[in-house]
Parts: C-alpha cells; sequence; structure tokens
C-alpha cells in the first residue's frame, strides 16, 4: 500500500474512534469552550496538503 492510502485509512480510523468516544460522552474532547471546529473546506485544504508532501516524499 502505498502512504497516501495509509494516511486515508488512518484518518478514516481516527474518525470512526472519535466519533465513538463522542457519542459516549457526549462531547469532543479536543474542542475549547470558545472554539469551533474547522469547517469541511478547512479539513479539505488541509488533507490536500498532506497528501501533497506526501507524494513529494515519496518522488
Amino acid at each position: 500500500m502505498n502512504k497516501s492510502a495509509l494516511l486515508l485509512l488512518l484518518v478514516i480510523g481516527l474518525l470512526v474512534l472519535t466519533e465513538t468516544t463522542n457519542a459516549l460522552s457526549g462531547r469532543r474532547r479536543w474542542h475549547g469552550y470558545n472554539q469551533e471546529s474547522a469547517s469541511v473546506e478547512e479539513n479539505d485544504v488541509m488533507m490536500n496538503e498532506i497528501i501533497q508532501k506526501l507524494n513529494l516524499q515519496d518522488e
């Protein structure tokens, strides 16, 4: 498997784990009281940057 596929599996696994934790505890642990979560667009940009960095390392 290449690094991008492994990273994607890791992210999906973490999302499943944190959503399960959130459902059990009733809150997200990493957000402060006055912080808002990142938007979908911000998450997409961040993920694309990470994938580009991984692809550059492969070359």
